[in-house]
């Protein structure tokens, strides 16, 4: 836990403790959630929290917001992190860092499921930049969570889907304006800025994400255990306040805490 003089000095009037004290019940708190929370709420797609009926209300609550597609209930769209330039020393960071150092973007690739909710389901770790969409997609192994946890209903995704049309709706290669796929083509195009919102939310809620020093010095790798705890915090508070911009977006409540967490 890294914190400046100042920030240290209101922590410590706040809380009555030392900052070596908050500093250990932060790293512990924070083992905690990594591994009793994370596996289940944001590696995976818990089976226990889509019944039937959020399923059908988040269909319903797309369909209400324009989409002519029945049994689409999220959207999934890959996020940008930016890292540092792999460097010439021969050492581990160096080998790892030029693993996940992409030619296209210069960046890692993140997997991201979000709902009209607001909650962010799943998030998966930066695949290697030297690989393929489609490769990243099939690798992720998201088509088969949906099986279990989405049977009956798919997702929205961009063009890195194509070929996953059974279970990931994605844009049409070639058409018309006006058409119904030009209409599908826009809504698909809309989700992605879905995800960047609810994207951009976390980094609100957590500064310490864009942190110039963790963007540009730690592996990817380690970046996103951060990320991972923090979307949990977040789907923790949009819990607790019973809705977020998003879900007023689209008007569907958010999940009891008590549901999320069962």
């Amino acid at each position: 836990m890294r914190t400046q003089d100042g920030e240290a000095i209101q922590l410590q009037s706040f809380f009555g403790r030392t900052i070596e004290w908050i500093s250990e019940v932060f790293d512990a708190v924070s083992l905690f959630i990594s591994t009793r929370w994370v596996p289940t709420k944001i590696q995976n797609l818990d089976c226990r929290i889509f019944d039937i009926f959020r399923k059908t209300d988040y269909a319903k609550c797309l369909q209400r917001a324009g989409l002519r597609i029945t049994h689409c209930v999220g959207f999934v769209d890959n996020l940008h992190h930016g890292t540092r330039r792999p460097g010439t020393e021969s050492n581990l960071n160096a080998t790892l860092q030029s693993v996940f150092f992409q030619s296209a973007h210069k960046v890692p690739d993140y997997e991201l499921v979000t709902f009209p909710d607001g909650l962010i389901r799943r998030a998966y770790r930066p695949a290697a930049g030297r690989h393929f969409d489609v490769y990243r997609a099939r690798k992720s192994r998201l088509v088969d969570l949906m099986r279990g946890a989405l049977k009956g209903f798919k997702l929205l995704g961009d063009k890195s889907y194509l070929g996953f049309g059974l279970w990931i709706r994605h844009p049409h290669a070639a058409s018309l304006p006006g058409s119904s796929e030009a209409h599908v083509n826009a809504h698909i195009a809309s989700s992605s800025t879905e995800v960047e919102n609810d994207i951009a939310n976390i980094f609100e809620q957590f500064i310490y994400l864009q942190c110039d020093m963790n963007r540009e010095m730690q592996h990817p790798e380690a970046w996103f255990k951060k990320f991972e705890m923090a979307i949990f915090m977040h789907n923790v508070y949009t819990c607790v306040m019973h809705s977020s911009e998003t879900a007023l977006r689209f008007g569907m409540p958010s999940l009891p805490l008590r549901k999320y967490l069962s």
